[in-house]
């Protein structure tokens, strides 16, 4: 799922925005199997679907410490929990980004979520959500800080 979702960051960030089944005819097109497709489709749609009604705008005060409970400490590894805290602190992301990042992270399929997954899922949800990126706060996201390039 996250070869699909590196293909999309490289063809798609940060303008354009097909349509669910353009986007799925063109990965077909390009070799990925129809299974994976689905997978990834079917966790964006998951993604504005929680977007959709997400209630966490008026109760996440900003600056405030975020506490995660044991299950999102069990899912999100301390990388993935560090960047969402540097992300937040450097403005990049509000309060109620960061719960949709974090919505985002806990329903995707296996155990846990590591500082380089997260980087795809924070990218993700700016682009759906339509979110402008800063050049730097973006080459973070793709770099990772360390200067390598976000892999798949």
């Amino acid at each position: 799922m996250f070869d699909i979702l590196f293909y999309v960051i490289e063809n798609y960030l940060p303008e354009s925005r097909p349509e669910p089944r353009a986007l799925a005819c063109k990965l077909t097109a390009v070799g990925f199997a129809e299974d994976d497709i689905a997978a990834a489709l079917g966790w964006l749609q998951q993604l504005d679907a929680l977007a959709a009604v997400q209630t966490h705008g008026d109760e996440v005060a900003a600056g405030g410490l975020r506490l995660y409970d044991r299950r999102e400490c069990d899912k999100l590894d301390v990388e993935a929990r560090r960047l969402l805290l540097f992300l937040e602190q450097a403005g990049a992301i509000d309060g109620a980004t960061r719960e949709l990042i974090i919505d985002g992270a806990m329903v995707l399929p296996g155990d846990e979520v590591d500082g380089e997954a997260l980087r795809f899922i924070v990218l993700m949800v700016l682009w759906r959500q339509r979110i402008a990126m800063e050049p730097l706060i973006l080459e973070e996201l793709l770099t990772g800080g360390g200067g390598e390039q976000l892999s798949h």
